[in-house]
């Protein structure tokens, strides 16, 4: 999902990142940032992925360069890396509020098993079992 921005964001990040931005901006399209040139070292951005906070749009697009220009998206594995960058940049972060509803929900899949890892691949819960328990407080 995308969202129009009401007053673009503008991305200076230099004149070699724009033009790989503007040269891949129908994939970009598909993952839902539309971009426009904004002068020679600028892009405007009108809309970015619904999951994304506006004021990382110029950081998720700065990341996604080295990736674009090493493997391109015609690779699956470049795109993965891509689509990776984008959900960590989505993802809750240390210090983010987060309304109840939207916590419930996210324990509730990560209970079902629906999510095991974060966009990192790192398990976001395990077991500890009885013993580790007792061993941890001294108790063995």
């Amino acid at each position: 999902m995308s969202e129009a921005l009401i007053t673009p964001v503008i991305c200076r990040i230099g004149h070699e990142e724009t033009t790989l931005l503007l040269e891949n901006s129908e994939f970009l399209e598909s993952l839902g940032f539309t971009v426009e040139s904004f002068g020679e070292d600028s892009i405007a951005v009108r809309h970015i992925p619904a999951d994304i906070d506006i004021g990382d749009t110029e950081a998720v697009l700065s990341d996604l360069c080295p990736q674009l220009r090493h493997s391109g998206v015609a690779e699956a594995a470049g795109i993965d890396n891509i689509l990776k960058t984008i959900a960590c940049k989505a993802a809750i972060k240390a210090g983010k509020s987060s309304e109840k509803r939207e916590l419930e929900t996210l324990v509730a899949r990560v209970m079902s098993g629906e999510i095991s890892r974060c966009p990192h691949d790192r398990p976001v819960a395990f077991e500890l079992t009885k013993s580790e328990i007792d061993k941890r407080f001294g108790r063995v």
